[in-house]
């Protein structure tokens, strides 16, 4: 897509937490887009207000909080809303019109949120809805950054008439994505990389100021349900243990969110044994970019069950252990599909599966010893 930098470029997507993914896609987007003045449709007041005060000094940024009336989406159908029931319901609807009146174009990012996974989060879904809905009524252009498309499911015809009469191609991030764009959605489509599998090199410009890890280290990103940990506290505290004894290696875990399957995880996973420590991201409220990337640089080996995990891992060639569980079900599998696919025709990196945490583990303790030699 060609420079926007003399344009009030509106976004639009799921921004509302400290994850990683989410925020990292956003800016990345505007650093590609070369963006000196943007307006963020957000569903939060205090994300990604607080990453972009943190990477975008430069940039003139204009935020709208889409509000919704209480208790509104009391159905947790989207599909049961038609176009003027969700305008109906935005609280702020005037204050969101002005804003959406003065940009130049739309921009639709936030990677996989056009799903069946996604439309039971109704009030976030309507406040997005909310936009494009406006954004079209104004004939304002709207252009898709880099997307992961499905399963739709029974909200096929929903997200179809969302879409309907924009006149953009999409790009997408894995196969699967392509069919569902044309033939459900009625989309051109073509395949791109992940936004963030090349980062954009503005990013090289916050350097990391974490202490260096002295000792060899594995990283592991706990993208697992809390009492899943705590069933296998045990297990855990014994293979960090094994690893430290046998191989001289502490294992580190890093949090990509503060609240979602985030901090806690990795607090929790570190205490149970000496031989492990975790990145704390409570003062900052959210994974810092350039530490992240610093920690996955310094690692041996990555463990994640996030797509961005895997995506980071493989951009920076880190051999990686991608957790395939059932938290996204269909919707995840595809998206890594696909970006292992890209990778292993492209040359980048070393990538191993597994169905658990301590799958990963067993699979960790056969591959270290070989990676560790090359």
């Amino acid at each position: 897509m060609t420079s926007l930098q003399h344009s009030n470029v509106g976004f639009v997507g799921p921004y509302g937490s400290a994850n990683l993914g989410d925020y990292g896609i956003l800016i990345n987007d505007i650093y590609d887009l070369h963006c000196n003045h943007i307006t963020v449709f957000s569903y939060n007041y205090n994300w990604p207000k607080v990453q972009l005060d943190a990477y975008c000094t430069e940039i003139q940024v204009d935020y709208c909080v889409v509000q919704v009336k209480e208790n509104y989406f009391f159905d947790g159908a989207i599909y049961k809303y038609s176009e003027d029931a969700i305008l109906n319901g935005c609280r702020n609807l005037d204050e969101v019109i002005r804003y959406v009146k003065a940009i130049d174009v739309l921009i639709i990012s936030g990677g996989g949120w056009i799903n069946s996974f996604w439309a039971y989060r109704t009030e976030k879904i309507a406040k997005i809805a909310t936009i494009i809905y406006l954004a079209k009524s104004l004939n304002k252009p709207i252009r898709f950054m880099t997307q992961g498309l499905g399963p739709l499911g029974e909200f096929a015809e929903w997200y179809k008439s969302l879409f309907e009469g924009v006149n953009a191609t999409v790009p997408v991030r894995d196969k699967q994505s392509l069919v569902v764009a044309n033939r459900e959605l009625k989309l051109s489509a073509k395949w791109c990389p992940d936004d963030l599998l090349i980062p954009n090199q503005r990013w090289d410009n916050f350097k990391s100021v974490l202490a260096p890890i002295e000792t060899p280290y594995v990283l592991i990103e706990p993208f697992v349900p809390m009492e899943n940990l705590k069933n296998n506290a045990d297990m855990i505290g014994y293979f960090s243990r094994m690893f430290y004894e046998w191989y001289g290696c502490r294992l580190f875990y890093m949090p990509f969110d503060l609240v979602h399957f985030g901090n806690e995880q990795a607090q929790y996973c570190s205490s149970l044994s000496a031989y492990a420590d975790y990145y704390d991201i409570s003062s900052d409220l959210f994974p810092k970019f350039e530490d992240v990337l610093a920690l996955i640089n310094g690692a041996d080996f990555v463990i994640t069950g996030r797509y961005h995990g895997l995506v980071l891992a493989l951009s920076c060639a880190i051999p990686v252990i991608h957790i395939v569980n059932d938290i996204c079900g269909e919707y995840g599998a595809n998206k890594a599909y696909s970006i292992v696919e890209w990778c292993f025709a492209n040359g980048r990196g070393s990538l191993f599966c597994a169905g658990s945490l301590l799958d990963a583990f067993v699979k960790l303790e056969t591959q270290y010893k070989t990676i560790r030699a090359e």
